[in-house]
């Protein structure tokens, strides 16, 4: 397997994201049931939301923002986005009769972000291997971003009994900490085409 700091960086950037992303979602409905007083009824249309912008913008941006943007700044962007969607939702509390509106906002913004990370996250990775690493590479990443998935629920949890604000910002972090492990692309890569 090809392994170069470059690598090995964009993979525990990912790791990070899906760690944040994963805690995030397996405590959306504790969290607002918590903070809001919302019932599983409203709590699902929180999912029906985010599906939907999820769905949307992956058909009809994705594509146009690689070509214009390349990969590495699409999935920076879209860690940002996330990670500010998921501070927002505690501070809906400040907004008294519009914290709902927020809730719904913070949650199509998280969506977005998730939209840009989610499908360019490995055409990114194969792009920086040659064709014939690409299989074990990819591998590789989808076992390490499976750990992280499976640690982040079970650290959040942890925090969250501790304190639903800390939970958040834990989250929120470790997005953050994927932007900066990502850092800025030596190369642009386009649709798993590494260009000048």
């Amino acid at each position: 397997m090809v392994t170069t700091p470059v690598i090995n960086r964009v993979a525990l950037a990912f790791a990070s994201f899906n760690l944040a992303f994963a805690a995030f979602t397996s405590l959306l409905v504790l969290a607002l049931k918590d903070l809001f007083r919302w019932t599983p009824a409203q709590t699902s249309g929180i999912f029906v939301v985010v599906g939907i912008t999820l769905t949307v913008v992956q058909v009809v941006l994705i594509g146009r923002l690689v070509g214009q943007w390349g990969e590495y700044r699409v999935n920076r962007y879209g860690m940002g986005l996330v990670a500010a969607g998921i501070l927002l939702i505690p501070l809906a509390q400040s907004f008294g009769p519009l914290a709902a509106t927020l809730i719904v906002l913070s949650s199509m913004l998280l969506a977005v972000g998730a939209a840009f990370v989610l499908p360019t996250a490995r055409s990114l990775v194969s792009g920086l291997v040659p064709p014939t690493e690409q299989g074990i590479t990819l591998g590789s990443l989808a076992s390490l971003t499976g750990m992280a998935s499976a640690i982040g629920p079970i650290a959040a949890g942890w925090i969250y009994d501790q304190s639903t604000l800390a939970c958040f910002l834990f989250e929120a972090t470790f997005c953050l900490l994927g932007i900066v492990l990502l850092g800025r692309s030596p190369k642009r890569v386009v649709s798993g085409v590494v260009v000048p």
